[in-house]
């Protein structure tokens, strides 16, 4: 898992129609904590929401903000970061005309895991119906023979090749 943290000045009298705004650079991957921290004498007067560029994700509903006073939010979004840019976008905005806040973000994602399929074709159609002829002794010898056909009829030989051919184009 890796840990990101940034820091959101929002300056005195910041209108919510002229949001500040941070961008995190983040990693293919789910955010699996995340953490907004409302340092003492904000007042629930600075405001904080997140997104992905598309939508709003924290809080889940659009146009809501975070406002606390000397409480720090800790949750498990389980947000899926799938799509480029890998990053969020933190706004905020404040209703204090006199004093700036800093409001601290922090974000835990754990980055997705791809899993080499590379041979996949091989293993299902030569293997497997290998290991099932000897397991069977001398009578089985054409077992893969026999078997090709119905393992590369239909919809699962074709995914499979498809699979196949996108991971070795990706060098996987």
């Amino acid at each position: 898992m890796n840990a990101y943290k940034t820091n959101l000045t929002i300056p005195a009298g910041t209108l919510e129609t002229a949001q500040v705004k941070k961008i995190i650079k983040l990693e293919r991957g789910t955010i699996h904590q995340l953490e907004v921290g409302f340092p003492p004498g904000c007042a629930a007067l600075a405001h904080v929401s997140i997104s992905d560029r598309l939508r709003q994700f924290s809080p889940n509903n659009e146009g809501e903000y975070w406002a606390w006073d000397e409480y720090n939010l800790v949750y498990d979004p389980s947000y899926k970061l799938d799509d480029t840019p890998f990053e969020v976008v933190i706004s905020g905005w404040n209703e204090d005309v006199r004093n700036q806040h800093i409001i601290t973000v922090r974000l835990m994602v754990a980055p997705k895991v791809t899993v080499a399929v590379s041979g996949l074709t091989d293993l299902l159609f030569r293997q497997v119906p290998n290991q099932i002829g000897r397991a069977i002794g001398a009578a089985g010898q054409n077992v893969a023979d026999r078997m090709a056909p119905f393992i590369t009829s239909g919809k699962l030989a074709s995914n499979i090749a498809i699979i196949d051919r996108l991971a070795r184009k990706n060098g996987r």
